[in-house]
């Protein structure tokens, strides 16, 4: 048991049956691990929660000559509560982050890869991975799963759950698409949950009307060859917002485009290389009957 001058203070004004006991308590708690992923602040305010709830039942009160006794195993399983809690190790999380304009590929502990598109963002516990194989995604990545223990990956909207696969996860704005390539992948936007097989793709779109925001899931056939092009540099549009294909084009070339039109009610239906930005723009706005000019890394539609 780790030596801890105020711990031994406590346990020492006990009678003996009762230092004991906590004696027993304090060694078991400190053969346990915080869970993987979990911090020092939220492990410290679960315990916080656990402390704030009132539990149900009848308040039970000390006797005179017992009170002193009760009071301080209250003060010596609080001051237990607070030494161990010192002992438990913070998360030391991998970040990768791809910034615009770039690819990048990653080889997960596991030997499971994940490409990760332009300005997208994933975490997860390296140290834990055998046990824990799970990551959060920010933005776009197409992952190719070996098979093993539970791969689950967390995003704004939901997680997908695999064993061994290969499947891509879009989630930017207020979009998520989740698309199997092969295998089967287990889906979870909120409490619905959708199992895709390759070749199968779930959609989940939030709308907002006024303080109400209504969701929806739509699966769709999708040719397993087509999941994750954009790997190869390839962006195919289908009824998209404008603003989203926008927001693509400076995310792929890391530049800023500025309209001095209104696009937000106008949907593009083409494609895209990231190749060439002069083609792209054109591919974009020529069809949609807009100009533009470049100046650097700046671009302005009209």
């Amino acid at each position: 048991m780790r030596k801890d001058p105020t711990i031994s203070t406590y346990l020492n004004d006990l009678p003996e049956t009762d230092a004991k006991h906590l004696t027993d308590v304090l060694e078991k708690l400190e053969t346990l691990e915080a869970p993987s992923l979990t911090s020092k602040t939220n492990a410290w305010e679960a315990i916080q929660a656990k402390i704030d709830t009132k539990p149900k039942g009848k308040t039970i009160s000390f006797k005179p000559n017992t009170a002193k006794r009760g009071l301080m195993l209250i003060a010596a399983a609080a001051i237990i509560i607070l030494a161990i809690f010192q002992f438990i190790p913070e998360a030391e999380l991998t970040i990768i982050e791809n910034p615009a304009g770039k690819t990048l590929t990653e080889l997960l502990p596991d030997g499971s890869t994940v490409a990760l598109n332009a300005d997208s963002k994933i975490e997860y516990d390296k140290e834990n991975w055998e046990r824990n194989r799970t990551i959060t995604l920010t933005g776009e990545a197409f992952f190719n799963v070996k098979e093993g223990e539970d791969f689950t990956v967390n995003f704004p909207n939901g997680k997908v759950e695999v064993l061994g696969t290969s499947f891509n996860i879009y989630a930017r704005d207020d979009k998520s698409v989740v698309s199997c390539a092969t295998g089967i992948v287990k889906t979870s936007f909120g409490e619905k949950e959708t199992i895709l097989i390759g070749g199968k793709s779930a959609t989940y779109t939030e709308t907002v009307n006024g303080t109400a925001v209504f969701s929806k899931i739509r699966t769709d056939e999708v040719s397993p060859s087509e999941v994750g092009r954009w790997q190869n540099g390839e962006h195919y549009f289908t009824s998209a917002k404008l603003t989203n294909v926008v927001k693509a084009l400076e995310r792929q070339f890391n530049i800023h485009i500025t309209s001095k039109t209104d696009l937000s009610e106008r949907y593009y239906s083409g494609y895209f290389s990231s190749d060439n930005l002069e083609e792209a723009l054109e591919l974009v706005f020529v069809p949609m009957g807009l100009s533009y000019q470049t100046e650097g890394d700046q671009v302005i539609v009209e």
